[in-house]
């Protein structure tokens, strides 16, 4: 059921052992509250947020040219 959650929401599931699983899930603020009420039934150990992160994509950096 939380692999299927997660799926729901787009998010990844990276590890599993026998009695836990670590899942990688990005999005706004809002769908990730969302994430986290469906998936509260089951017990959240523990949770890591990040603020917001932001990459170019392809060959361009966002760093300042030196």
């Amino acid at each position: 059921q939380v692999v299927e959650a997660a799926k729901l929401f787009r998010a990844h599931v990276v590890d599993v052992s026998p009695d836990s699983l670590i899942i990688e899930a990005t999005g706004t603020p809002s769908k990730l509250q969302a994430l986290l009420d469906v998936l509260e039934p089951f017990g959240i150990r523990e949770l890591i947020e990040s603020s917001v992160t932001a990459m170019s994509r392809g060959p361009r950096s966002m760093a300042p040219s030196r």
